[in-house]
């Protein structure tokens, strides 16, 4: 069975069964979306096809089964409606396809950016997508990733359509997941999800057993960036300023959103604080109460309601804001008759300065709380901007995590620094690893060490020479590292570690080595530097080395922290602290061919 990319053949004016091809809209690691007609009528036709990095086909078609199996569950007018189904080129072809109605429209993101909505405008969307999603939970459904790019607005009536159910789930339907998580956007999982991840990522077997609250988080998210963020749909290398976090465990509760943007109506911004609280006790507590909160509020409106949530020429709320506070408290009143949440007070909003990027960097955004990091997994591979009338590509602080879109409507505490010792610890990497996913107390049932003690010398080992060579990588040569791609950290400019194995990513094409290839290291923060060594990089399949020849699926290589050949190490950020040290997401790493050396 093939797998070969079909855009080659599908040019404009082919035949999907009866659908002709107009254009491409978009495509993602999972298939593409096709603009075709159907007797002068346009559809969106979302075409499935295996990942590159899969040889499952069959699991392929059976998630498109399973979004199938979601669509012809619902009817709802801001629900994306399935019209057909079938397989290319025949009934037991390579290719499954569904028909979707298409929507001449902008995702939510650019909605936001382009429209400049007022606040009653963003309300009654938000009113119309909170009555669409509890009616999807009555059917029996998940969506699983409701994020600001899997909602359309349509552009001559500003109608809203929940899309891609490519994440999602209904009742006896069959398990693909393949990991504790269901795929999804890591901004929008629910603080529970986030919870559950850090503690079970070791654990392939454990599954979160995702509910209609996570759906509604979600939304409540896309509510609160619509009410914080100037920059929704903007590359995070573009943007003046980082987005709020929401979902920290570790944080806690984001601001309220007036905290962040002066112009939200105090109620309404009391009514989304409740949303997101982290305390499901004192969340707001259904679907239904978030739409009749705003119902209640936005039909009396006012002067304030009439405003635009940010002027046009506004690029970012109050850049650097961190959403720190001393207190965290916010208790849930009523609004009529409705649940409306109330806010306590916040203490004081610190404001961090980003500080000089490292040669050949983006610019930073703003530095991030310092503290211990929620850990999760990579969001889904970004799909096309399906129902949208552009075959340009999305940025990914406006889609991160979707398959292809269908169209239309523990805390450690601190150690001290550790002396330099003069012998290799005898932890073996596999038993750090394990003990990287334990809690405090776990660890110390499992006699695992608080860290592992950073070794004195170690030569780089003639085999990864080698093959640096073969990838014409240069002594002291430097390059651009992402240092862990489980943070949530592709869009934001810093993170927080502590000592422990990651694995990190060439953020960008560097001859052989091309953009996205994982790494493998580990870094020992306990020092006055932070060391770092990552010693295997595994090239994407197909892969070949500067003569032609294949690379192995693993190569080992040296990889250390820091541009300077005089020893190996990056210094501490501002607000770093023991056991949480804050560094640039991306950094300056250097390849080395002799010893590792010490700080």
């Amino acid at each position: 069975m093939t797998t070969a990319h079909p855009l080659g053949f599908l040019r404009p004016g082919a035949l999907i069964d009866s659908f002709r091809v107009v254009k491409a809209l978009g495509e993602g690691a999972n298939g593409m979306v096709l603009l075709v007609k159907r007797r002068g009528r346009r559809f969106a036709l979302k075409l499935a096809r295996c990942r590159e990095v899969s040889d499952d086909v069959a699991k392929t078609n059976q998630r498109m089964t399973r979004e199938l199996g979601c669509l012809i569950h619902l009817e709802h007018p801001n629900i994306i409606r399935a019209r057909a189904w079938g397989h290319y080129p025949d009934l037991i072809g390579d290719y499954s396809y569904l028909v979707l109605d298409y929507v001449d429209g902008w995702t939510l993101a650019e909605w936001l950016e382009k429209v400049r909505p007022t606040f009653k405008q963003v309300a009654h969307v938000f009113m119309k997508l909170a009555d669409a999603l509890d009616y999807m939970h009555r059917q029996g459904v998940f969506h699983r990733d409701i994020s600001l790019s899997n909602v359309l607005i349509r552009k001559d009536d500003g109608e809203p359509f929940i899309v891609d159910f490519g994440a999602g789930d209904f009742a006896n339907a069959r398990e693909l997941t393949e990991g504790p998580l269901p795929p999804g956007t890591n901004r929008f999982r629910a603080p529970e999800a986030v919870t559950f991840w850090n503690e079970h990522r070791l654990d392939f077997s454990a599954r979160y057993p995702f509910q209609a609250k996570d759906d509604q988080y979600a939304l409540a998210v896309c509510l609160y960036d619509a009410l914080t963020d100037a920059e929704t749909a903007k590359d995070p290398e573009q943007r003046a300023a980082r987005r709020i976090t929401v979902n920290s465990p570790v944080m806690g509760p984001p601001p309220a959103p007036r905290e962040a943007n002066p112009c939200v109506p105090e109620a309404l911004s009391a009514l989304v604080a409740g949303a997101v609280e982290h305390d499901t006790a004192q969340r707001l507590p259904t679907l239904e109460a978030l739409r009749g909160g705003l119902e209640a509020l936005a039909d009396p409106g006012g002067a304030e309601w009439e405003a635009p949530v940010f002027a046009p020429t506004v690029s970012a709320p109050r850049a650097g804001m961190s959403g720190r506070r001393r207190g965290r408290r916010r208790k849930v009143a009523a609004v009529g008759a409705v649940v409306v949440a109330t806010v306590a007070a916040f203490a004081l909003l610190r404001e961090l300065s980003p500080t000089p990027e490292a040669p050949g960097l983006p610019a930073p955004e703003s530095v991030p709380h310092a503290k211990a990091p929620d850990v999760l997994p990579p969001s889904r591979a970004a799909p096309p901007a399906a129902g949208v009338p552009s075959a340009a590509p999305v940025a990914s602080a406006q889609k991160e995590a979707p398959t292809v879109s269908a169209p239309k409507p523990p805390q450690r505490q601190p150690t001290p620094e550790q002396p330099k010792p003069a012998l290799r610890p005898t932890f073996t990497p596999e038993f750090l690893a394990r003990c990287a996913g334990y809690t405090l107390a776990a660890q110390v049932a499992a006699g695992c060490p608080a860290s592992q003690v950073r070794p004195e010398r170690e030569a780089c080992t003639a085999e990864a020479r080698e093959y640096m060579s073969r990838l014409r990588a240069n002594d002291d040569e430097n390059l651009a590292l992402l240092l862990d791609v489980n943070q949530p950290g592709f869009s934001s400019t810093y993170g927080v570690y502590r000592t422990g194995k990651y694995i990190g990513a060439i953020p960008r094409d560097r001859d052989i080595l091309k953009k996205g290839w994982r790494v493998e290291g580990y870094l020992w923060t306990e020092g006055k530097y932070v060391v770092g060594r990552y010693t295997k990089v595994f090239p994407a399949p197909g892969a070949i080395d500067a003569s032609g020849d294949p690379l192995p699926r693993e190569v080992p290589i040296c990889i250390v922290l820091g541009n300077d050949s005089r020893f190996e190490g990056l210094e501490k950020l501002e607000g770093s602290k023991p056991g949480a040290v804050v560094l640039r997401h991306q950094v300056i790493a250097r390849y080395i061919y002799g010893e590792w050396t010490q700080p």
